[in-house]
């Protein structure tokens, strides 16, 4: 992994904290791409919103990665408004792939992930 790609381009940075405050925490821009992955799986979540949580910092580290391949090799370009929101609906279509007890709309999922991650 890249440190650049992953803890220290502004873009990516802005991109870890819209989804940690959809969590409901702060993010502390990392020095580092192993003081991120640290501070994102160190939240003591219970086994369910774990079983979340864990999806979607991986989600999110694939979308930054594709994105970065994008605009390296294609020519694309960032769109920010839209990121956090494709982290979104992959988390929700894997989580609701996976779970035969989630009964969540995808509504629910955007406003109240954490209580979501309680049916799973």
């Amino acid at each position: 992994m890249s440190t650049i790609s992953f803890a220290k381009c502004r873009k990516v940075q802005l991109l870890w904290s819209k989804i940690c405050l959809w969590w409901g925490f702060s993010f502390v821009p990392p020095d580092n791409a192993s003081l991120l992955v640290l501070q994102l799986c160190s939240h003591p979540y219970s086994k369910k919103a774990r079983n979340c949580w864990i999806p979607i910092v991986l989600a999110t580290a694939c979308l930054i990665w594709y994105s970065r391949n994008g605009v390296i090799f294609k020519s694309m370009t960032w769109d920010e408004n839209n990121v956090d929101d494709l982290v979104q609906s992959k988390t929700f279509e894997w989580i609701k792939g996976i779970s035969t007890s989630a009964t969540f709309s995808f509504g629910d999922w955007c406003q109240f992930s954490m209580l979501c991650s309680k049916e799973t």
